[in-house]
């Protein structure tokens, strides 16, 4: 009996190059699937409500549709073709079990092992045996080793006959061996030429689906109806008769002067109810007009004081707008700003006349546009 010695250990890696080609499909499975997602989810699928149904574009429209997502649907089959969890058996390699498969199986075995025989110089250990080779050797191992069985009740010689059937077995497991380590090599190849086999198809399935999806966009948009140009002038009519009231302009705001207060006072000074009182005939004058009312302090005394303080004088020029000087509270807006955004900017504990004050600053009302 032959034996073959065991083979040294390979270099290449060919179960990780088995395993980044596996994930390379996989990646391209899901860009594919992603793809068809973000185009048909896309789509203007609302068009297809605006056509006439049954008509000559409605019915193009869904056959582009459906023609592109089938076709991206057989990309993605071609692609999980490649991903096909079939295991390689030792046997396979060595074509022992070919009348068990299919004719398809058959045949994509028998160009691997070719291929593994006509390369093996080149991907495998240096004197490497091809699988014919060892196929020969397990099957006279076997043989052999039946013969032995048989002959055991007879043997002249228990201990020469029980070696032998002990080197038997050690060329049979040395063989099966060396098989075992073509495997990854193996199942590199037939993945390999598994995605070159379906990569075209995947391309031009993948392009064709590209090109009816792109159509179907085309074809479900419906171009909006341009309004035709006017040539007669635009007439306004009114419903009053003729007798409508005319509005008048309305009057140029003035500038407002602050209003000031004595130090820690809310009370209004004379110069401030003059202030006050220019407001208020203004906002009577203009219906579209809004007043903010912006009190301070300044940075004298603690922060709590100063914002008590800014309330009471907020409320004091309120009360002579609104409640004294008939202006809507609508058009008033207050806002509370002791030491804040102050009209003139101090350190901590600096009295100021200016920051003692109530501005007034005009706003414009869109509400009444």
């Amino acid at each position: 009996m032959s034996a073959q010695p065991e083979a040294a250990a390979f270099k290449p890696d060919f179960s990780s190059a088995a395993t980044t080609l596996r994930d390379t499909v996989k990646w391209l499975a899901a860009a594919l699937a992603g793809t068809a997602a973000l185009i048909i989810g896309n789509s203007p699928l609302s068009g297809l409500g605006q056509l006439p149904p049954l008509s000559g574009r409605w019915l193009l429209a869904i056959v582009l549709l459906v023609a592109g997502f089938l076709l991206i649907c057989a990309a993605l089959w071609r692609a999980l073709r490649i991903l096909k969890p079939d295991v390689l058996y030792r046997s396979s390699l060595l074509g022992t079990h070919d009348k068990a498969l299919g004719t398809d199986e058959v045949a994509e075995l028998k160009k691997l092992r070719e291929t593994i025989d006509t390369h093996g110089a080149d991907l495998l250990p240096p004197k490497y045996p091809r699988l014919k080779q060892l196929a020969d050797n397990l099957e006279e191992i076997d043989k052999r080793l039946k013969a032995l069985e048989l002959a055991s009740p007879t043997a002249p010689d228990k201990v020469a006959h029980a070696k032998a059937v002990q080197a038997g077995m050690s060329a049979r497991a040395k063989n099966w061996a060396a098989i075992a380590k073509v495997l990854p090599l193996a199942q590199y190849l037939r993945l390999h030429r598994r995605f070159e086999k379906e990569q075209r198809w995947m391309a031009a399935f993948s392009l064709l689906a590209l090109v009816c999806l792109l159509g179907f966009v085309i074809v479900s948009t419906v171009p909006k109806e341009k309004e035709p140009p006017t040539d007669h002038p635009i007439t306004i009519n009114n419903h009053c008769g003729g007798t409508c009231p005319v509005q008048p302009p309305p009057q140029a705001l003035p500038v407002l002067p602050p209003v000031l207060f004595d130090n820690n006072k809310a009370n209004i000074t004379h110069e401030g109810r003059a202030a006050i009182q220019v407001a208020r005939d203004a906002l009577h004058a203009n219906a579209r007009t809004l007043l903010l009312v912006q009190a301070h302090t300044d940075t004298v005394a603690s922060r709590s004081h100063n914002d008590g303080l800014a309330q009471r004088r907020a409320v004091a020029v309120m009360n002579l707008l609104s409640s004294q000087g008939g202006i809507a509270p609508d058009r008033l807006m207050v806002s509370y700003l002791p030491e804040t955004a102050l009209p003139v900017v101090t350190p901590d504990d600096t009295p100021r006349a200016e920051n003692r004050s109530v501005q007034l600053v005009w706003l414009d009302d869109t509400r009444r546009r």
